[in-house]
């Protein structure tokens, strides 16, 4: 259940995640989870009250929230058009592929207004295997090359939709479309195209951006396999959301992306790296490492592509992408290994950097600080109206005085 949980945990109007607890960052707020309104605070509200309203009003007018909850009366449905579907992409899919019909099904519940399509996309991702067929019986107890091939035949069966193996399933009374693409996601982007920042959305859980590499261990994940992806995925100025099993996998992942050439400083962050509300509370051992063990999806992180509209210069950009960093510049150091810092610590490295992580991605003194310039920002559009307004009532009450 943690998975399809998460993703509507995220997108829902009701999320956890908001600028009050320091989760939603205000570019987040801004650019992707809250677009901006025609309707601005009342005047009359004091700054206090005007930081409040609009700090509950960007859920009401999100980007992708508004999709998933339209108005009751919007023009499509005036029209009696069929909603669009709204498109949830898995990256790397595995398990998280072969999840039964009714577990799925939740997303519609969550949702119920709209048609959800959702498409997994990996390597490993789960096909079904295709029904027997009755036409032909043999006593053999050793299969034929034909038989043995079965399973390939019916995965590529549908392939010349998206020209990989693939199979699709329609649930919940066709307000929900399950499709698996074994391939990567490289493969498949162009097909899948165009992509809209207001209908698509993408996640991937626990994708290892921080483990090294296999055929080269001074690189990253992020740097050789997922270098591709993650570019692709900016250029299409849609949220991406990622999930780790632990704050050292978390802290990994931040890490690589701060140093990997031709992302790092290339977007936003919407959702600070921290604890996943509905992460699962099972402990189970690590795939890397039976020693170690983790928690599926324990903590949740989204970005997005920067907005080239927000960027005045190259100096101002680096400035902002220094400053969009979550990591600091003195602790900028390559993280090799699953939870160990490079030069070893074994376990007793994993539980302080565990310790550390989970200290420094809940509520961190940057993010308050950033959430502190953005409440002086709104209380000072005001600011020198209120000064001016109280500097000629002085005035007017020494008057008098003087005249006397």
């Amino acid at each position: 259940m943690t998975y399809p949980i998460t993703i509507g945990s995220v997108l829902h109007e009701n999320s956890p995640y908001t600028l009050r607890n320091q989760r939603l960052l205000p570019e987040g707020l801004r650019s992707l989870m809250g677009a901006s309104s025609s309707r601005s605070p009342a005047p009359y509200l004091s700054p206090r009250a005007r930081a409040q309203e609009l700090t509950r009003a960007p859920s009401l007018r999100a980007a992708l929230r508004r999709t998933l909850h339209p108005p009751e009366k919007e023009g499509a449905a005036k029209a009696g058009l069929p909603p669009a579907p709204l498109r949830i992409f898995v990256l790397g899919a595995r398990a998280e592929s072969s999840l039964p019909s009714h577990v799925l099904a939740q997303l519609s519940h969550l949702f119920p207004s709209i048609p959800l399509h959702l498409v997994f996309i990996g390597p490993e991702a789960y096909i079904p295997a295709p029904a027997p067929t009755r036409s032909t019986f043999s006593s053999s107890p050793s299969p034929s090359p034909s038989s043995s091939s079965a399973a390939d035949d019916a995965a590529s069966a549908s392939s010349s939709v998206y020209g990989v193996p693939s199979h699709t399933r329609i649930e919940h009374d066709g307000r929900l479309t399950v499709t698996s693409l074994r391939c990567n996601y490289s493969d498949v982007h162009d097909v899948l195209g165009p992509f809209d920042p207001y209908q698509d959305v993408f996640f991937a859980f626990s994708p290892g951006f921080g483990f090294p590499d296999e055929a080269d261990p001074t690189k990253t994940q992020l740097e050789t396999n997922w270098s591709s992806t993650v570019k692709s995925l900016l250029e299409t100025k849609c949220a991406l959301f990622c999930t780790g099993f632990s704050p050292a996998d978390i802290e990994r992942d931040v890490v690589a992306l701060d140093q990997a050439e031709g992302i790092a400083g290339e977007f936003d962050w919407l959702v600070t790296p921290g604890e996943n509300v509905f992460g699962s509370e099972k402990w189970e051992v690590a795939e890397f490492d039976p020693r170690v063990a983790v928690k599926t999806n324990w903590g949740v992180w989204g970005i997005r592509c920067v907005l080239l509209s927000l960027c005045a210069s190259s100096s101002s950009t680096s400035a902002a992408a220094e400053s969009r960093s979550l990591v600091p510049a003195s602790q900028r150091q390559a993280v090799r290994g699953p939870g160990r810092p490079a030069g070893g610590g074994g376990c007793v490295a994993l539980q302080q950097a565990l310790h550390r992580a989970s200290h420094r991605f809940c509520i961190s003194r940057e993010r308050a600080r950033e959430y502190e310039k953005v409440t002086a920002a709104i209380q000072g559009s005001t600011r020198g109206a209120s000064e001016r307004r109280a500097r000629e009532r002085r005035e007017g009450v020494r008057a008098p005085v003087r005249g006397i």
